[in-house]
């Protein structure tokens, strides 16, 4: 069987006179299994609708096989590319069969007349759908999860190279949103079935899919294998909240949480966090959760709080395990406080390997940056540098400096930053 590819070069399209998607580079060949997510209106729909040829191009093209696709016959694309749009026109009372069947239009030798081959195919695919038992049954007499696995089935009589899936778990429970994935990803593996499809759960998409493309304002943000898409950090700009990727501990894949953290009114300070050893988790947590912008190091890497700060999408210096901060990271750092609204020191330990931190922090407060001190009062019992790090917390402490006993208060601080700022403005 000759191996089917479908391309865009360049390719714009939309409605009334508006676009909705803009220049998209795509391909898809055999064996591939593309995601498609972004937010609601980024046109992942209309990408779906583009490739299918369902909306012509602005501008651009699409290939079909290196043939520009508006140079092919449509019965002739329906033998190449199944589709399962988001909308499905089901308002007559054919039966289940009869829906099924019209998946074999394209290969039928006379127009709505179906043979034994025809009937046969049309079995199999209700049988792999789990809809047999529906198939003297009216579409219209259908739940909305047996409407979705009898449109899969017809898409899937067409034994087409390429399935086009626009939110395909759409209406079903949990149990039938599996079954009908693992039968496209095996379709997929065994028979090299190229797969373009829309998620909205990004889970979903990131379990399936080999290769994601995100889009935004119709647009194409990030494409790469999932790992290397769903970020915190993308997923925070894209979407607007906060994300906390890790490793499924059954599956071995990515497992995304998600959570939205709304800017309350006024509260657009930005916080830089000097912490390590969990000293910040929690604080990081709730200064996101109040909708402050934070950033935080510099810290190593596999430190618990460099761990949450990447997973939370925040900005963060990082140095290797056991490595002094080097020039070029103090640097970074004290452009990260010099350019804060406020800083805030943690109750961590110092020693040599973080005591710039503090030196960073006492430049920065030179510039009248205010600072948060968490329980200063316990330095001495915090200070493995012979001293060092008591002598900069001493001679930093001062009009600038509010020292807090408990991490709760630190909000409180925040807030007051927050009026004096507007008071001054």
């Amino acid at each position: 069987m000759k191996e089917v590819t479908i391309d865009t070069l360049k390719a714009s399209a939309g409605y009334n006179g508006q676009v909705v998607l803009k220049e998209i580079d795509f391909h898809l060949g055999p064996g591939d299994f593309i995601g498609i997510i972004g937010p609601n209106g980024a046109g992942k729909s209309t990408f779906i609708r583009l490739i299918s040829k369902g909306l012509n191009p602005t501008s651009g093209n699409i290939y079909l096989n290196k043939q520009d696709i508006d140079k092919i016959p449509i019965r002739s694309i329906a033998k190449i590319i199944g589709l399962v749009p988001q909308e499905k026109l089901l308002d007559f009372a054919f039966t289940v069969e009869e829906v099924v069947l019209m998946g074999r239009y394209a290969r039928q030798k006379h127009l709505f007349k179906s043979d034994r081959a025809d009937i046969l195919v049309a079995k199999q695919v209700m049988k792999l759908t789990r809809i047999s038992h529906l198939a003297d049954r009216p579409i219209t007499n259908l739940s909305g999860g047996e409407k979705q696995r009898v449109v899969i089935a017809q898409a899937l009589a067409q034994q087409t190279q390429i399935l086009l899936l626009d939110e395909p778990t759409l209406h079903l429970d949990i149990n039938h949103q599996l079954e009908i994935l693992d039968l496209v990803k095996v379709l997929n593996k065994k028979k090299d079935l190229g797969v373009l499809a829309v998620f909205h759960d990004l889970n979903i998409a990131a379990s399936y899919c080999k290769h994601l493309i995100l889009l935004a304002d119709g647009k194409v943000v990030d494409s790469g294998p999932p790992d290397k898409v769903l970020t915190p950090k993308t997923i925070n700009k894209v979407f607007n909240i906060q994300a906390h990727v890790t490793t499924h501990p059954l599956t071995g894949g990515l497992l995304v949480t998600t959570k939205s953290y709304p800017k309350e009114k006024g509260k657009d300070l930005r916080v830089h966090l000097v912490c390590g050893g969990g000293t910040g988790a929690h604080i990081m947590r709730e200064l996101l959760k109040k909708g402050y912008t934070v950033s935080a190091g510099v810290l190593s890497f596999g430190d618990s709080d460099q761990e949450i700060a990447t997973s939370l999408g925040i900005p963060c210096i990082a140095e290797m395990a056991f490595s002094p901060i080097s020039e070029k990271s103090h640097r970074e750092n004290i452009g990260l406080m010099s350019g804060a609204d406020a800083i805030v020191i943690t109750d961590v330990p110092f020693g040599d390997g973080n005591l710039k931190n503090l030196e960073a922090a006492e430049k920065a407060t030179k510039n009248k940056v205010p600072l948060i001190m968490l329980n200063s009062h316990s330095i001495a019992k915090r200070d493995f540098t012979r001293g060092r790090a008591s002598k900069i917390i001493n001679k930093i402490k001062g009009e600038n400096v509010l020292p807090v006993k408990e991490s709760e208060e630190i909000s409180k601080c925040l807030e007051r930053i927050t009026r004096e700022r507007i008071s001054n403005d």
